[in-house]
């Protein structure tokens, strides 16, 4: 089962498709729509350290890091499929997702970006309008270290040739 976010299966749950609204507004670039599907007191969780990324995030620095996108990556550019999702229970009955994602584009340098993502989400409230409480993020670091270096040297030559 693979499917673009965008189309999100007929027989989606309402977490699912809560989930595939918060990809595609981090690919828009609509931050304010990403707002709506968290919690007051939500947390992000990125992994791999190794690559920079922090342990723990909340909205405001989540939306800090969400807001560098757009000098990155055009609008929509980023195209999500996801490959896999389980549904469970946290031990304090939350609802749970878990997802297996690829991102692949190219950024506004020309570097290709390709990224598999596992992705493990909490949501509270009623099922009718869930919101996401924990996102955790697991990345393969050797791509976010192979993009950052060739962007950087993208970076570079551009400023040589300026």
């Amino acid at each position: 089962m693979s499917f673009d976010p965008r189309f999100p299966p007929s027989n989606a749950s309402t977490y699912l498709k809560v989930a595939c609204s918060c990809f595609i507004s981090l690919a828009d670039h609509d931050f304010e729509a990403n707002h709506t599907f968290l919690t007051d007191d939500f947390a992000w969780y990125g992994r791999p350290k190794s690559a920079g990324c922090p342990e723990k995030a909340d909205e405001a620095t989540l939306r800090g890091m969400m807001e560098m996108l757009p000098a990155v990556f055009e609008k929509g550019a980023m195209k999500y499929t996801v490959h896999n999702v389980y549904e469970g229970k946290a031990e304090d009955g939350a609802f749970v997702l878990t997802i297996l994602t690829e991102t692949n584009c190219v950024s506004k340098h020309g570097t290709p970006w390709h990224q598999e993502y596992a992705v493990i989400i909490e949501f509270v409230g009623p099922a009718a309008e869930p919101k996401i409480r924990v996102f955790r993020e697991f990345q393969d670091s050797k791509s976010i270290v192979d993009f950052g270096i060739a962007e950087e040297t993208k970076r570079k030559e551009l400023a040589a040739n300026a």
